[in-house]
C-alpha cells in the first residue's frame, strides 16, 4: 500500500486538526464573551446617567449661536433620556432668553407664528410633540398653535413622506422662553 498513511501519522494529523478546531472555538468564545461584556457595559452606562441636558451641551451652544445671544442663557428645564438600541433619540430643553433676543427672534427668517404653522413644519411639530407629552413644563401642542408661540425648524428628516426626525425651536417671546426639541425615530 504505497501512499497510505500509517495509523500513527493519521492520529497525529487528526490530533492537530482537533487541536486547531479547539483553539478556534475558544477564540470565538472569547470574542462572544467580549461582545456581551461590552454590550452590557454600555447598557449599564446608558441607564445610569442623569436624563438632563447640561448648559455646555452642544445643542444648547448651537441654539445660543443661532440666536446670537451673548453670554450664557439660563437652562430652565431639560430632558435627555438614554438613546435606545433602535436609534431613537430625544433631547428637550427650555432656555430663558434675554428680552431683546426674545423680541428679535420672531422677526428672523424661517420663524413662523404658531397659528400660521403649515405643511412640513406642521407635520414636524406634530411629530416632535409626541416626545413632549409627559413633560409638564413643556407647552401643549394646542397652545403652540396659538398666536403666542413662534416655531422655527433647524432640521426636519423625512422618510417615505413622513417625518422621521426633527430639531425645532419653539419661542414664547412674552415670557422670554425658548423650547428646543430634537427627536428621531
Amino acid at each position: 500500500m504505497a501512499g497510505a498513511r500509517s495509523p500513527s501519522t493519521m492520529g497525529k494529523w487528526l490530533g492537530r486538526a482537533l487541536g486547531a478546531i479547539k483553539r478556534l472555538l475558544i477564540s470565538l468564545g472569547v470574542l462572544v464573551l467580549l461582545f456581551y461584556a461590552t454590550f452590557f457595559g454600555v447598557l449599564v452606562y446608558q441607564g445610569s446617567r442623569d436624563p438632563v441636558v447640561e448648559p455646555d451641551d452642544r445643542a444648547v451652544v448651537h441654539v445660543l449661536q443661532w440666536l446670537h445671544q451673548e453670554g450664557d442663557a439660563r437652562l430652565l428645564s431639560s430632558y435627555y433620556p438614554p438613546v435606545n438600541w433602535a436609534g431613537d433619540y430625544e433631547k428637550i430643553f427650555a432656555l430663558e432668553l434675554d428680552e431683546k433676543v426674545a423680541a428679535d427672534v420672531v422677526h428672523r427668517a424661517g420663524v413662523v407664528r404658531g397659528d400660521q404653522v403649515a405643511g412640513d413644519l406642521a407635520q414636524a411639530l406634530k411629530f416632535a410633540m409626541l416626545y413632549t407629552r409627559e413633560l409638564d413644563w413643556f407647552p401643549p401642542h394646542e397652545d403652540i398653535l396659538a398666536g403666542d408661540y413662534y416655531v422655527a425648524s433647524l432640521q426636519v428628516v423625512h422618510q417615505g413622506g413622513y417625518t422621521d426626525g426633527a430639531r425645532l425651536l419653539i419661542v414664547q417671546p412674552d415670557k422670554q422662553i425658548l423650547y428646543f426639541v430634537a427627536a428621531k425615530m
